[in-house]
């Protein structure tokens, strides 16, 4: 399958599947009055992080993704079992193609995905398992991630083996080769520079995902970093993107302590890890400028209550899809 037979959809309504919508977890409207509110907390923590303590957490960056990674290990983050729902594009894939074609490495229908800012693969892996015949790139500025990565790689190979393959004639060990090359990982930090061929190849990759990345970046660099996740993309490629909104119940928190603010709606958390908080307008600019059109672009608003404490938290994401022109 090429990009010319793909077709792009729009998100869903809302940027989400009615499934998110339960007892604990529903939408909210974002009133003129809840932006109100949250506008004046926001503009009333003045006070910025000193310079030397700025500059230190942007030059150790990396640094501090390694020690969260070593605190936390795979365990953090869940796996995104979601993407796929909301990237209709990907569902298409393995459409018309048999057992034996969907896990052929050399199969010439095979896709690839890179992910920019991959982490432990909780985006990865999850799309690896539902779709034969997609190769996926990742790369992070994280080393300690990349290993966790290609350790939990290889345990989901081990057990993708004993579940799928039972026919005679082939080696085990070949077909745990075979599907060990579906995902390669490498340390990489796009902030410095270019991604580079031994990593990906300019105009090579069907799609990309950029979720939870950009607002961990100095925003300084944001529009820098579009453009480079843009030159390994081929023409048509489509990039699923996911990231914090302004004015999220986490923005609002760090407003509040008065002690975290880097520069306007950019923080720094206790661990040194950053999170900027974007609108659909910047989201759009920055894209459209190195040359992608918009084919979603919105808020994805969710109220989550805590039935224990009587409380509930206001969370504010921005989901969108780009196609390279």
């Amino acid at each position: 399958m090429t990009l010319s037979n793909i077709k792009a959809f729009p998100l869903n309504k809302d940027c989400s599947l009615d499934f998110y919508d339960n007892k604990v977890v529903k939408r909210f409207e974002l009133t003129k009055e809840i932006q109100e509110e949250a506008r004046l907390i926001v503009d009333s923590d003045n006070d910025l992080v000193p310079l030397f303590w700025r500059e230190k957490y942007i030059n150790e960056a990396p640094k501090n993704w390694d020690k969260f990674y070593k605190r936390n290990n795979c365990n953090f983050f869940l796996d995104r079992h979601w993407i796929d729902k909301e990237f209709s594009e990907l569902i298409q894939l393995d459409k018309g193609l048999d057992s034996t074609e969907k896990y052929n490495v050399d199969n010439i229908s095979k896709i690839i995905l890179i992910e920019f800012g991959c982490g432990v693969g909780n985006s990865l892996i999850p799309l690896l398992n539902s779709i034969g015949n997609l190769h996926c790139i990742g790369f992070d500025c994280s080393t300690r991630a990349i290993t966790l990565l290609q350790e939990r790689w290889n345990v989901t190979c081990n057990t993708f083996i004993k579940n799928h393959f039972t026919c005679k004639g082939i080696c085990p060990i070949t077909r745990r080769d075979d599907q060990c090359q579906r995902l390669i990982g490498h340390v990489f930090d796009i902030v410095l520079c270019d991604i580079p061929p031994s990593i990906c190849n300019e105009h090579s990759a069907d799609f990309g995902l950029l979720i939870f990345v950009l607002s961990a970046i100095d925003p300084k660099f944001h529009q820098q970093v579009v453009i480079r996740c843009s030159k390994v993309l081929k023409s048509g490629a489509i990039i699923l993107f996911r990231d914090y909104g302004r004015y999220d119940m986490a923005q609002l928190r760090f407003a509040k302590s008065k002690k975290s603010k880097i520069d306007e709606n950019f923080y720094v958390r206790h661990d040194g890890t950053f999170a900027y908080y974007f609108t659909v307008e910047e989201i759009n600019t920055l894209f459209s400028e190195a040359g992608f059109r918009t084919i979603s672009n919105g808020y994805c608003l969710r109220e989550v209550s805590n039935r224990k404490t009587q409380s509930s938290m206001r969370r504010i994401w921005i989901q969108a899809k780009f196609q390279k022109l």
